[in-house]
């Protein structure tokens, strides 16, 4: 008897601190983005070149959005139901949102050559959009959902957006008024957190490229 009143109380608990965990990731992580874009950089930056940022920004949003197309939900369940599985169908997420990524950075080049021409700000902006490939391995902390443990997902996030923000302070005090820069800024955050996900994911599970999730 008190093993299975144990076991509710034991699930209430890892609900109530990955629901809690994720809250303050996200407060955490809303917080610095708009201390940078909101209160940082319009001091910095003027009229048209934040627009410029924001211009790019917003263009990354939406293109993240695409990239965000409901596979990882679909992982997520079937990977619950076979967690054996887990590694294929991460590994198949991964290729698909690498794809797709490739993709988006091709559009971001053309939208950059359209409306800046060939330039040094051009190069830059084909730089920054290369984060978007950071997309992929990040797709691996799926497992963190598996299993019900968004500790490690939530610091990945956490520590991105402190990149971001060490990377635009540092711009900033060294008087950077180049808005392609500060969208590299962003970049490096996203791919930092990125990479400290697929780390993490790592040790949860061994994910597999070899085709099927059969």
């Amino acid at each position: 008897m008190r093993a299975r009143s144990s076991q509710p109380a034991s699930l209430s608990r890892r609900v109530g601190l990955n629901t809690a965990s994720q809250i303050a990731a996200r407060l955490y992580s809303s917080a610095l983005a708009f201390a940078i874009t909101a209160l940082l950089l319009p001091r910095r930056l003027d009229v048209a070149d934040f627009g410029l940022f924001a211009f790019y920004l917003t263009l990354y949003q939406l293109l993240q959005n695409v990239l965000d197309f409901g596979a990882g939900t679909i992982v997520i369940r079937e990977a619950s139901r076979d967690r054996e599985r887990a590694g294929r169908l991460i590994g198949l997420l991964i290729g698909i949102k690498a794809r797709l990524a490739l993709a988006a950075i091709v559009a971001l080049v053309g939208v950059a050559c359209v409306f800046e021409g060939l330039s040094a700000r051009t190069a830059l902006l084909v730089l920054a959009s290369l984060h978007l490939l950071a997309h992929a391995p990040s797709a691996a902390g799926a497992i963190f959902s598996v299993d019900m443990a968004f500790g490690r997902a939530n610091l990945a996030s956490a520590l991105g957006q402190t990149v971001w923000l060490a990377a635009t302070v540092a711009l900033l005090l060294a008087g950077v008024v180049e808005p392609s820069l500060y969208l590299l800024a962003f970049g490096a955050g996203m791919a930092a957190g990125g990479v400290l996900t697929w780390a993490w994911a790592r040790k949860r599970v061994a994910i597999r490229f070899d085709g099927t999730a059969s």
